[in-house]
């Protein structure tokens, strides 16, 4: 089984949709999605998820099914109070320094009173628990801190239209990676695609591994380095 974690084009995240240059990505997206044996198509609900989503509907000739749980993780708002910044921060924007205390917190991170509660360990729960039943569709169960095939394991290749932020949390879930750490290591560019796939090992052990990571090759060059959307520091 392959998972293509997909993040949405330029966003305009005020009106929750896609800017022109989100359409032109999505666009380009779908070209390059027109060539994956992809059998489904899963979407964030949310509004610039769901419309980069549907250009690569329209070229496969394929519905969209809304996955509730993958919504954008804006409970990861952090509180400035606390955290002594100036303003309120996504979790994945805070400086280095801040997100090295979240590490050093280990699965306790999401308790840390810089978020707002019970509102993260909501988020964080209910994208385990939806992935969970997702998976369990494609012959992939959760026992304790490993997955394992229950039988027979699907073969089948989906994509996730996602966010930044919901994305890195899904990936650090399957690969069982503390999610500040990707906060601090890796971005997505918009309609980058990530790849995973769950390689399956002795005992009916499933590993899931990335086999492309953020890749936007869809894109020309210039475009692919230029969109930093989503980051705070360092941008152009």
């Amino acid at each position: 089984m392959k998972i293509h974690i997909i993040r949405h084009g330029d966003p305009d995240y005020q009106n929750d949709a896609l800017t022109g240059l989100g359409e032109e990505e999505a666009k380009k997206l779908s070209d390059y999605m027109r060539r994956m044996p992809v059998t489904r198509l899963f979407s964030s609900p949310m509004g610039r998820a769901r419309k980069t989503a549907e250009y690569t509907a329209r070229a496969l000739g394929m519905e969209v099914e809304i996955l509730p749980w993958i919504h954008e993780a804006g409970a990861f708002m952090t509180k400035p109070q606390f955290t002594g910044l100036d303003v309120p921060v996504i979790a994945w924007n805070l400086p280095r320094y801040k997100i090295d205390e979240l590490e050093r917190l280990g699965e306790d991170w999401v308790l840390c009173n810089w978020f707002s509660h019970p509102d993260a360990e909501d988020y964080l729960r209910n994208l385990k628990d939806g992935m969970n039943r997702f998976l369990r569709n494609y012959g992939i169960r959760k026992e304790q801190d490993a997955f394992y095939g229950t039988g027979h394991v699907s073969r089948e290749e989906i994509a996730v239209f996602c966010h930044y932020g919901s994305g890195l949390t899904a990936i650090s879930y399957l690969l069982g990676i503390p999610v500040p750490f990707l906060w601090r290591s890796v971005f997505l560019p918009p309609s980058s695609v990530t790849t995973i796939l769950a390689e399956e090992q002795q005992d009916n052990r499933i590993n899931f591994r990335i086999t492309v990571l953020g890749s936007s090759t869809h894109l020309s060059h210039r475009e692919s380095i230029q969109n930093t959307s989503g980051l705070m520091y360092n941008t152009r």
